[in-house]
C-alpha cells in the first residue's frame, strides 16, 4: 500500500530497431529516471506508458503532464529507483 496500489506498464515494439524505426529519446530518458542506467536501454518507435490502480477496483489512471512526467518531480519514477 506504499504505492497506493498503483502500477506503471510500458508497451513498445521489441524489434523497432530491426524495422528501422526512429530512436525514442523520451522513452530512454524515462527508463534512466526509473533506475535503468547500466546501460540505459534504447527504444525505437512508439512507446506507450500506462498506469493502473488495483484497489478498491482495477482502473486506469491518467498521467498529469508536468507532475507525472517531469524529472525529479514524478513520484512513480522516484519510487521505481528505490
Amino acid at each position: 500500500d506504499t504505492n497506493q496500489y498503483q502500477g506503471v506498464y510500458t508497451y513498445f515494439d521489441e524489434v523497432g530497431l530491426l524495422k528501422k524505426l526512429p530512436k525514442n529519446n523520451r522513452a530512454s530518458y524515462m527508463a534512466r529516471e526509473c533506475g535503468f542506467s547500466s546501460p540505459v536501454p534504447n527504444f525505437y518507435g512508439h512507446v506507450f506508458v500506462g498506469r493502473v490502480q488495483t484497489k478498491p477496483t482495477m482502473m486506469n489512471l491518467s498521467f498529469r503532464l508536468g507532475v507525472d512526467t517531469e524529472r525529479g518531480v514524478a513520484t512513480w519514477m522516484r519510487r521505481a529507483v528505490a
